[in-house]
């Protein structure tokens, strides 16, 4: 469940006792004591999604609707509702393709998601204005390939959104982190990283400075799969990428897991978790 910044209305989800339906209800809560009014139902259209997510401001929610076995798209309401005023936001899929990694920008104004469509079947990173139309969407940047590695970040401005390309080069499949401004064009994007190794792929371990400007990423370049710590701006080059860690004894790393390692408030210092000293033991740098 979750409140709309200004107290006024409660949304949760509901689930049938067999689980065929599921539902997403809110509940005014400026309703006078002793006045009854029960939930109202906010999606059309088929089964609701288990997750949603509400505008920083409380005025719109985002949520995913299962229309068909297989299909489905984004819609945004208005948390009072009703459900016949929900608008298609997302562009139209083919059937058992992904869509996800849905963010609404700080100021409440686009979705960014990422889904496969009819007209382009590599899966991409789209932004659309929150209340419609899903004409309106922008493709952005690269295809993102491995649909097992896809999730996208916004920066904390909302300006950009970063996210990993596993694609083919020479035969070989490489990962590297991507960056791309939330208005598009889709041609307008830059490559953060090089070749990413495979275990130490940053989509789920990138953090970027409380100012938007650094990107921070675990990297495997060294020949003996040291893990090491890169920063770099989040509007790139790749060329402009920095090793911050200390030099590393040999069997030893910067721990790669998300949230071992963070910024300052800030932006000027990082604080992170490595084996630098060959002991074994994790120090905190």
């Amino acid at each position: 469940p979750k409140i709309t910044a200004d107290g006024h209305y409660l949304l949760f989800t509901t689930v049938s006792a067999d689980h065929s339906e599921r539902n997403l209800y809110s509940l005014d809560l400026s309703t006078p004591a002793g006045v009854s009014r029960g939930p109202v139902r906010l999606n059309e259209g088929g089964n609701a999604g288990e997750r949603f997510l509400l505008s920083p401001a409380g005025d719109r929610v985002v949520y995913s609707v299962e229309e068909t076995p297989g299909t489905g798209s984004f819609r945004s309401v208005h948390p009072g509702g009703p459900a016949a005023s929900s608008v298609v936001i997302s562009l139209p899929r083919p059937p058992w393709s992904a869509a996800g990694c849905l963010h609404i920008t700080p100021d409440g104004t686009t979705v960014v998601y990422c889904t496969r469509t009819y007209e382009e079947p590599e899966l991409y990173p789209y932004s659309v204005p929150i209340d419609g139309p899903a004409e309106s969407a922008v493709r952005l940047g690269a295809p993102i390939g491995n649909e097992a590695y896809f999730e996208l970040q916004l920066t904390p401005d909302g300006s950009r959104v970063l996210y990993e390309v596993d694609a083919v080069d020479n035969g070989t499949v490489v990962h590297r982190l991507y960056s791309a401004p939330v208005v598009g064009p889709s041609s307008d994007y830059q490559i953060l990283s090089g070749q990413l190794n495979v275990y130490g792929t940053p989509y789920w371990a990138v953090e970027i400075s409380p100012d938007s400007r650094l990107a921070l990423y675990p990297d495997m370049r060294d020949p003996t799969y040291r893990g090491e710590l890169y920063v770099v701006p989040v509007g790139g080059p790749s060329s402009a990428a920095a090793r911050i860690n200390g030099d590393l004894e040999p069997g030893t790393g910067v721990h790669d897991r998300s949230g071992l390692r963070a910024f300052a408030p800030d932006g000027v210092r990082v604080v992170y978790i490595a084996q630098q000293l060959g002991d074994e033991s994790p120090q905190l740098y």
